[in-house]
């Protein structure tokens, strides 16, 4: 049972243990593809849905499609897709967009919304990120005036999550312990939080420098382009929105003590562009029906897909040469002749090996899973 609840540095990743249990019972450590591919279909799945909730906002087909591409080719969170691991950040943010997809709906509670339950439950089991997301299912109802549902969407999620974090997820298999919420690291939050929503505005586009700008100026076309957070067309975008600054406050607290550049580490990029895409792109989609802004936009569009795509490649480069030499470390320790004799606990040191020991290479050796 502790396999399915222990934490990983205070998250649940009960999902991902499954998964990667099972492919490594199949595949073992010969391969790395189908520990990477189940990462790459979860972000078209994301994709997928960001689609659906372009249509629901009000793009038109080929707009939402196009709107697409900056998740599609990201390159500000390439570091999503690069490593297998991250199967349970984006497996969370899949689960908790279909929970919003599932929740956002008129009239009284449904069996819709308790589809929504099971979808967020499994979204929590993947890991820290699906907690802003269950959030978001509960604001987008509640800017709708849907109070029964965003309480069915929240308090189910929010009970079964405080039941995990008391019994297993205060504290991690090293032993950590959750930051104390200090003056000093209150101090860094509001700092580390524009960090974040900055960069993820810049990261969209390719463009540096223009995400405090398009910060201020997005919500502000939005609303006077006649965006509403209370009707039913509108209020996923605005929820987003929301979620994305409640994201980085999250993150803020248990990673402020990194300093403020944290928040602009890939993997927190690509959840930042998810719920901030859909804004931005409403506010392009009635600003382009402007002949004057059309080529703007247009162009804009071209940058980052040139941009992203540059990106990408760069990230995947730098951080195949560590992984290419921690596969060569391993090989190596497993053919010295001494391996036998080595203490098992041995760490590997190689950048990247984390908890390998000699011991577990001796022992994926011997059973033929290297």
């Amino acid at each position: 049972m502790r396999f399915l609840f222990a934490p990983y540095i205070n998250h649940w990743i009960g999902v991902p243990n499954v998964l990667w249990e099972v492919l490594f019972r199949i595949f073992g450590m010969r391969t790395y593809l189908p520990y990477l591919l189940p990462t790459l279909v979860a972000h078209l799945g994301i994709v997928a849905l960001l689609r659906v909730i372009f249509l629901r906002i009000g793009l038109g087909p080929w707009r939402a499609t196009l709107a697409c591409l900056p998740l599609l080719v990201t390159g500000a969170g390439a570091g999503n897709l690069a490593f297998g691991w991250q199967i349970g950040f984006l497996s969370a943010v899949g689960f908790g967009l279909g929970q919003l997809l599932l929740t956002d709906h008129d009239g009284p509670p449904d069996r819709r919304d308790a589809a929504g339950i099971l979808v967020g439950l499994l979204g929590l089991m993947c890991s820290g990120v699906a907690p802003t997301f269950v959030f978001l299912a509960g604001a987008n109802q509640a800017m709708r005036s849907r109070w029964l549902g965003a309480a069915i969407a929240v308090a189910p999620l929010a009970a079964i999550f405080l039941a995990w974090y008391v019994l297993f997820g205060h504290q991690d298999l090293a032993g950590q312990r959750p930051p104390d919420l200090t003056p000093a690291r209150l101090a860094v939050l509001p700092s580390f939080m524009w960090t974040g929503l900055t960069a993820s505005l810049e990261g969209m586009v390719g463009l540096p420098l223009l995400g405090g700008a398009a910060l201020v100026l997005t919500p502000a076309a939005a609303a006077v382009l006649g965006l509403r957070p209370n009707q039913a067309s509108h209020s996923l975008a605005w929820a987003m929105s929301l979620a994305a600054v409640a994201f980085f406050a999250l993150i803020g607290y248990g990673r402020a003590a990194n300093g403020p550049t944290f928040a602009a580490e890939s993997r927190y990029l690509y959840v930042g562009v998810v719920l901030l895409l859909p804004l931005v792109a409403w506010v392009a989609d009635r600003t382009s029906r402007r002949p004057a802004l059309a080529a703007l936009w247009v162009g804009l569009l071209a940058w980052a897909l040139v941009a992203n795509v540059g990106a990408m490649a760069a990230f995947i480069h730098k951080y195949t040469v560590p992984g290419e030499r921690l596969r060569v470390a391993v090989y190596r320790i497993a053919g010295d002749p001494g391996l036998a004799a080595a203490d098992p606990q041995q760490p590997v040191t190689e950048q990247g090996a984390m908890w390998l020991t000699v011991g577990l290479i001796r022992q994926l050796r011997d059973a033929g899973e290297l």
